[in-house]
């Protein structure tokens, strides 16, 4: 499948048109938005002219910046952080971390480690 307009896939990290929203304001059909430059080319689906503004307001800023604002956006979706997860990881942090301090586990030399992470990437 080619890119382009009117084909709705993603070409070289750009979005190409979607079905638009109906003119009467109505959230049925999506729309999209086609990044340029950091400009957005038309609105999101179902996203309201406040958040069209705070988008185009967000690509305006540089990159460190965008990253930490998309990180805390996509961060807000998770919900609560699930407490008993939490500590459970603490605690495998802090057995593992006691367990490499006690000399128990010698671990493994860099070069053997690496190369079983490129076989596993190899057979992806």
């Amino acid at each position: 499948m080619s890119c382009g307009p009117g084909r709705g896939v993603r070409c070289a990290g750009r979005l190409g048109p979607q079905p638009r929203r109906p003119r009467d304001g109505s959230e049925e059909a999506g729309s999209s938005i086609a990044l340029l430059d950091g400009a957005p080319q038309v609105s999101l689906a179902r996203v309201s002219k406040e958040g069209e503004k705070l988008l185009e307001d967000a690509l305006k800023l540089d990159l460190p910046e965008r990253a930490a604002l998309a990180a805390e956006l996509l961060a807000s979706l998770d919900g609560a952080p699930d407490e008993d997860a939490e500590a459970a990881w603490a605690a495998e942090i802090a057995r593992r971390a006691a367990r490499a301090r006690s000399g128990d586990d010698p671990g493994r030399p860099w070069s053997e480690v690496r190369a079983r992470v490129r076989d596993g990437l190899a057979k992806r």
